[in-house]
């Protein structure tokens, strides 16, 4: 899976999670109309589903929709703390600071 992929390559973590949604009520009004909504990244990869859901529920409130557009994305990496536990990540910055001069 891509974000444990990315973790493993450059030892960096997403920090914010991104909902972008349309319904047919809003390609109806605007054909490309989408809203974005964003907030913290969940820390365990398993309540990703379940926070995505909760932006879309707080953009679509109570009302019936159908979706005709739904992007889940994770933005704002961060590199993580060098930690000991993390022999990968702690490899992977020897590796840079060797390159860097370090």
């Amino acid at each position: 899976h891509r974000l444990n992929e990315d973790y493993q390559d450059f030892c960096r973590k997403p920090k914010t999670l991104s909902v972008t949604f349309r319904t047919t009520k809003m390609r109806e009004r605007k054909h490309f109309a989408r809203r974005t909504l964003s907030g913290p990244f969940p820390s365990k990869l398993s309540e990703v589903l379940a926070e995505a859901m909760s932006l879309l529920r707080k953009g679509l409130g109570h009302e019936q929709f159908t979706l005709t557009l739904l992007n889940v994305g994770a933005t704002n990496f961060a590199r993580v703390q060098r930690s000991l536990l993390d022999l990968d990540c702690v490899k992977e910055e020897e590796a840079v600071e060797r390159e860097e001069g370090g």
